[in-house]
């Protein structure tokens, strides 16, 4: 099911395709067998925070086409799609293929094309409110990072290098 018949007919592993993008970006991601009008491609669908500016996702843009441009031609991610949604279960270890699908046909988790992500407006943040400062006290703690280098559009496993006895600590 996971399989992706590429556009010669050759079987395309998702799996196999994932690994050319782990060391490019820091975000959940997977790739999946997905629908357009030149039948199944291979598709990327990444979540991002809400966060996240315009300059950054630029640059997670750029990443992603230059870790595409290694992968052998016919091979290649054909669609890119972003989400603010949770793409990966509260109890899951890594993103699911069917967790996705199932979520983008139930319709919660909606795609924004790659077009269309630099045109949206981020969500605005206030770091000061007094919540917001104990949040950032409390990881920058126990990450051992100063409060400063703690912000909104941070994800603390992903982009803070949290482990998992982080996270519960925190």
């Amino acid at each position: 099911n996971d399989v992706i018949i590429g556009e010669n007919g050759e079987n395309l592993n998702p799996d196999i395709m994932e690994k050319q993008f782990a060391s490019s970006i820091n975000l959940p991601y997977c790739i999946i067998r997905y629908k357009d009008n030149d039948g199944f491609v291979p598709a990327m669908i990444v979540q991002i925070n809400r966060y996240a500016d315009s300059g950054y996702l630029k640059a997670v843009i750029n990443a992603l086409h230059n870790a595409n441009e290694l992968l052998p031609i016919t091979g290649r991610v054909r669609r890119f799609f972003f989400t603010e949604d949770e793409i990966a279960s509260k109890s899951a270890v890594k993103v699911s293929r069917q967790y996705v699908q199932r979520g983008m046909e139930n319709g919660s988790i909606k795609l924004i094309s790659s077009n269309d992500i630099l045109s949206r407006k981020p969500e605005v943040f206030d770091e000061t409110q007094e919540l917001a400062v104990k949040i950032k006290e409390i990881i920058s703690k126990v990450l051992n990072k100063s409060p400063e280098d703690i912000t909104a559009d941070l994800h603390v496993v992903f982009d803070l290098g949290a482990t998992s006895l982080d996270y519960f600590t925190i």
